[in-house]
């Protein structure tokens, strides 16, 4: 597959071999883009559905989960100073 690819672009010459190239580049770039950030979209996902789930085996009211799972994530974790 590759190889046919490579024979390709040796015999479009020098400057549009390397345009076809630059382009390919990019769109792969771009293809490994989006599902990575699918990828995350689909984790964050599971995330809360898991924890909802959690929630409710844990006893907690439905209305009681719908506030939690809405609330904003503002403050920044900040790991403790360790004392010498």
């Amino acid at each position: 597959m590759f190889h046919a690819f490579f024979d390709f672009l040796r015999d479009l010459g020098p400057p549009f071999g390397m345009v076809v190239a630059i382009v390919a580049i990019a769109c792969a770039a771009g293809v490994v883009n989006t599902i990575s950030k699918q990828v995350r979209v689909f984790a964050d996902h599971e995330a809360d559905r898991r924890l909802k789930r959690d929630l409710l085996e844990a006893g907690y009211q439905t209305d009681d989960v719908e506030q939690i799972a809405n609330l904003e994530v503002t403050a920044e974790y900040k790991k403790p100073k360790m004392s010498a």
